[in-house]
């Protein structure tokens, strides 16, 4: 474009000049037409070399990122062993002092019979324990509440050995058992 209207500049002035000679003069000659200068072709072989590694690094990266996992993760398994209910502990043993020894001994006093033990009723069993639980992670959410414990997902009115999940809130987890209930949270044991 910049060629077109250089070209009709030296028209402009050549017809000037024309104007302002003798007529039947000899037109004088036009200026010769110079080009340009052009930039040197390193900058265009650069940028042309340039642009396709950069896609090709591009298309990689993208290629890398959303490309799924060949392996699955795996899980551990969770190892969940009942515990033992605890024995209860034997009545402890009277240890009585070994006797003294005396240089003059008292004479020995007839032993006083003893009174007949009254027949011992057993003692009523102490209550069953309440079942080993332990809450490992809350899923809370207002619609659907769920619990991990012991390694299985639970909600609300589900039973996990053999207790009763009642409530579900966001920071701890009530269960019921035999007419017992108990608060479950997080890292307590």
């Amino acid at each position: 474009m910049s060629q077109i209207n250089d070209a009709l500049k030296r028209a402009s002035q050549t017809d000037r000049l024309r104007e302002g000679a003798a007529p039947g003069a000899p037109a004088p000659p036009m200026p010769p037409f110079a080009a340009p200068a052009r930039s040197s072709g390193k900058w265009r072989f650069l940028v042309g070399a340039l642009v396709p590694v950069l896609i090709c690094a591009a298309f990689f990266l993208l290629l890398r990122a959303f490309r799924p996992n060949r392996q699955a993760p795996t899980i551990a398994p969770i190892a969940v062993s009942p515990q033992p209910s605890p024995a209860p502990a034997p009545p402890p043993v009277e240890i009585s002092p070994p006797p003294a020894i005396i240089a003059s001994a008292p004479p020995p006093q007839p032993a006083l019979p003893r009174p007949a033990a009254a027949p011992s009723q057993p003692s009523p069993p102490p209550p069953p324990a309440f079942p080993p639980l332990k809450l490992q992670a809350i899923f809370y959410s207002k619609a659907s509440p769920r619990a991990l414990i012991n390694g299985q997902t639970a909600a609300v009115g589900d039973a996990i050995a053999g207790a009763q999940i009642e409530e579900i809130s966001p920071a701890k987890v009530t269960v019921a058992w035999r007419g017992q209930t108990k608060s479950l949270s997080l890292g307590s044991p």
